[in-house]
């Protein structure tokens, strides 16, 4: 009964108030392509995009100079519609505004509807290829819904989900996960509320996670009465391997209350490896210098965060100094173990006794063994043993 009196109450904002849209900018209706390119950033190479919306489900985003929405710029795909104007309130209205609009479309998803309370329909999804270059991809977003409050702990919440597919994931499997569990971000596990079972939802995945809900309830800008705070979607991967990515939300029961998921420009990256430092082995510390038949340096190549597969990470070098005759034979890939961040490997400079002056080893960095993308570059310089001569 309630839905249907908000229902009644629909156009009655329109007018009354003078809705605050330009605050956020939203441009619906872009391609595919255009969306996944927005949304990807360092580290992978995607292909075969795809989008199956509804007219005006889905967009590109600005973020304007006073909005909530703590994203800069971005993708939103919703189960409405993204842009408001006269005939209807997408996630850019004042959230005294109400977003309920059923665009009476695809009602199944073969990965979506089993996880589903109930029929789902207005499905709006993004999907496409892609392969990393390290062993992690990560990216940023946030869940908002016009079945906050008055749907938590029920069965007609709305479902969002984020599947990846690939090697290490024999069937699609959803990485929007509360951060440290293995629960999935929605209405019901996200909320103000403190009622365990929420719904369909029980202990350890039901409430307390009221610290990621954001009350939107008094925003000029954002549509929706309820979002979660800023999260980050993180799933381990093979590097080098072709992945498949479906971004998917829907209404479910009915088409009306809307919810939107917004996706970060740029945030869907692959973490590569970087060199974080080269060390002398004696007390003249870190900056020190190779100095011929004397001092050794030592290069720590680092992941960002330890993960439960090894990452090898391709090594390149060049310069002015000559593998062999001014310094050790190198590798040319080493691995970072395992549950690690770090592998380390030394280089000494051989004696010649010939006074050459500087030379330099210049180190190329691969964040994997997989393509011919620098990711990270030092330099090491051999001085002769002044002594020599």
């Amino acid at each position: 009964m309630l839905r249907c009196l908000r229902l009644l109450f629909y156009f009655l904002p329109f007018l009354i108030s003078s809705p605050l849209w330009g605050q956020l900018l939203v441009t619906p209706n872009q391609t595919a392509n255009a969306m996944v390119d927005r949304l990807v950033g360092s580290g992978v190479v995607y292909y075969n995009p795809v989008l199956t919306c509804a007219l005006d489900a889905s967009g590109k985003f600005e973020n304007g100079l006073t909005t909530s929405i703590l994203i800069d710029s971005g993708i939103v795909l919703t189960s409405g519609k993204c842009q408001s104007n006269l005939f209807s309130t997408g996630v850019n209205g004042s959230a005294a505004l109400f977003a309920s609009n059923d665009n009476l479309v695809l009602t199944s998803d073969p990965d979506l509807s089993p996880i589903a309370t109930g029929g789902i329909q207005d499905i709006c999804k993004l999907e496409f290829d892609f392969v990393p270059i390290g062993d992690t991809i990560e990216f940023n977003y946030r869940f908002g819904s016009e079945e906050y409050p008055s749907y938590t702990c029920n069965n007609f919440n709305d479902i969002f989900a984020f599947f990846i597919s690939g090697p290490g994931y024999a069937t699609p499997t959803n990485v929007a996960l509360i951060p440290g569990t293995s629960c999935p971000v929605s209405i019901n596990t996200i909320n103000f509320s403190t009622a365990n079972p929420c719904g369909n939802v029980v202990s350890p995945c039901a409430p307390p996670n009221n610290a990621l809900y954001v009350n939107n309830s008094s925003s000029a800008t954002i549509t929706y009465d309820g979002m979660t705070a800023k999260l980050k979607a993180i799933a381990p991967v093979t590097p080098c391997s072709t992945y498949h990515m479906k971004f998917a939300i829907a209404d479910v029961f009915d088409g009306i209350l809307d919810s939107g998921v917004f996706l970060e420009a740029g945030s869907f990256t692959s973490e590569a490896a970087t060199i974080t430092s080269i060390s002398s082995t004696n007390s003249l510390g870190g900056s020190a210098p190779l100095l011929e038949g004397c001092l050794a340096s030592i290069v720590t190549i680092r992941r960002p965060n330890p993960k439960p597969t090894p990452q090898v990470v391709g090594l390149q070098y060049s310069g002015t100094a000559v593998s062999g005759i001014d310094y050790n034979t190198l590798p040319a890939t080493v691995t970072i173990p395992a549950n690690d961040t770090i592998v380390t490997f030394t280089i000494n400079a051989i004696p010649d006794g010939i006074l050459e002056g500087t030379e330099t080893i210049l180190i190329n960095v691969y964040g994997s063994a997989c393509n011919n993308t620098i990711t990270d570059s030092k330099s090491v310089n051999i001085l002769i043993d002044q002594l020599l001569g």
